[in-house]
């Protein structure tokens, strides 16, 4: 089923007006969720959230639901073309994914490599260093 320009209310619940939609096989990182530890928390929740804002661009979505008549909060798997929505946030770091689910293995992954949720405030990088043939001439 198409649903058109989800609204991100955060990385894994999407809403379309008073309707919620749960991608199945993740955990919902909350916006106002904090990571981080000695004393270097980060919004990690809003960055999430912005993390699949930008992702879906407020595009057409499909999703694996028998009707588009549902109430309150439903949970299905969707795609953004052939992307995986739950997938994309499992693997990005964005999401934690639930136990036992066909995504938990990308999860471990997204862990180790310290990727989003997972790793340090991406604000804080330190930038990369200009590539030479882009550098300011001395």
């Amino acid at each position: 089923m198409e649903l058109l320009r989800p609204t991100v209310e955060s990385a894994g619940i999407l809403s379309f007006g008073k309707r919620r939609l749960q991608i199945a096989n993740v955990i919902e990182t909350p916006a106002d969720k904090s990571c981080g530890s000695d004393g270097k928390q980060w919004p990690c929740g809003m960055m999430a959230k912005t993390a699949l804002r930008l992702y879906l661009r407020n595009r057409t979505i499909d999703c694996d639901l028998p009707s588009d008549a549902w109430e309150d909060m439903a949970r299905a798997a969707c795609r953004l073309g052939q992307q995986d929505i739950g997938a994309w946030l499992v693997e990005n770091g964005w999401v934690e994914a639930q136990p036992g689910s066909p995504l938990a293995a990308a999860g471990e992954k997204a862990k180790q490599a310290k990727q989003g949720i997972h790793g340090e405030d991406p604000r804080r990088r330190p930038a990369a260093a200009p590539r030479p043939e882009t550098a300011a001439p001395l």
